[in-house]
């Protein structure tokens, strides 16, 4: 994959642009007569973002385009990690990501992890590569947006974790995260790779250093494993500070 740095440091500007990206895949795969399938991240930055992704999708239901799509695909929605803590639980991600999408939650899958009252850490991970391969199979997803940590992590894979950075699964285990709660579920890096287009968020000047070190190509940054597991597309990283290159 090409690394792509787009600098703005209007916020809303960026999310607009990766909205509209990802909006563009899942014209393309409903034009194919298809469901879509798209990854969406945690924190106040994938909230920010699904909820914009929401608007643009809502607006293209209301659109002219849209007729001439198929009119009952649907968009399969992925969380990148998830940490492994029940439902209810203040700590989920999936939660609130889940109700940014309330305009067109009827046209989405949502895809959710196990949590510890029903299975174990190692259960919830097969059973989301179980997921993946049932639903999405040898297909790639249309789109992947991510974050960046101030350390360089994306999803739940972080610098130094070798075993999570070079799994082979579609789905990962997390057993001792860096930051709490400890164990999660990670869509493995393998596995984002799998896309034609990838939106990362690296804002806030205290990411700056993290993001220099993954534009040497450091292979100790996730970003630039993840560009090493595929050949193809492109990784857009949406900053809103320069990067000197």
């Amino acid at each position: 994959m090409n690394i792509n740095i787009i600098e703005n440091p209007d916020t809303d500007q960026l999310l607009a642009k990766a909205s509209a990206g990802i909006l563009g895949g899942i014209v393309a795969a409903w034009s194919q007569g298809r469901d879509a399938h798209v990854v969406v991240t945690g924190g106040r930055t994938g909230l920010a973002i699904v909820q914009s992704l929401d608007a643009a999708v809502a607006a293209l239901l209301q659109s002219s385009e849209f007729s001439s799509l198929s009119p009952d695909r649907k968009i399969h929605i992925w969380f990148s990690d998830e940490r492994f803590v029940e439902f209810d639980s203040a700590d989920r991600n999936d939660t609130s990501l889940i109700a940014g999408f309330a305009t067109i939650s009827k046209l989405c899958v949502f895809h959710r992890v196990k949590v510890p009252s029903t299975s174990t850490l190692l259960d919830a991970a097969d059973d989301y590569s179980a997921q993946l391969i049932a639903s999405l199979g040898s297909a790639q997803f249309d789109g992947v947006i991510l974050s960046m940590g101030e350390d360089g992590h994306v999803a739940s894979c972080f610098p130094g974790h070798r075993t999570t950075l070079t799994s082979q699964r579609r789905a990962a285990i997390v057993e001792h995260s860096p930051k709490p709660p400890a164990q999660r579920v990670t869509i493995s890096l393998n596995q984002l790779a799998a896309t034609s287009q990838a939106f990362i968020f690296a804002l806030g000047q205290a990411k700056s250093e993290a993001l220099h070190e993954t534009l040497r190509r450091s292979t100790d940054m996730p970003i630039e494993l993840l560009r090493q597991n595929s050949s193809v597309g492109q990784i857009s990283i949406m900053t809103d500070f320069q990067v000197a290159q």
